[in-house]
């Protein structure tokens, strides 16, 4: 493995990660995910939202699914 980094030393390179904020951190629990299922649940139900009219978006973009 050595010998491949020199080799491609030019093109590689290290970082750091940031830390996650201690609000991200906090909010990352089982009870939150599941409060938040089951909220999702019942809007669902309540205005009868069909399977394929849901989807899946973040800050990226979206995804068809």
């Amino acid at each position: 493995a050595s010998r491949w980094v020199k080799q491609h030393s030019k093109h590689l390179r290290s970082g750091y990660l940031l830390p996650i904020d201690k609000l991200r951190k906090r909010a990352d629990s089982a009870l939150y995910y599941s409060l938040y299922i089951e909220l999702l649940g019942r809007k669902i139900q309540e205005y009868n939202i069909q399977p394929g009219n849901t989807w899946n978006i973040d800050k990226k973009g979206f995804l068809i699914g």
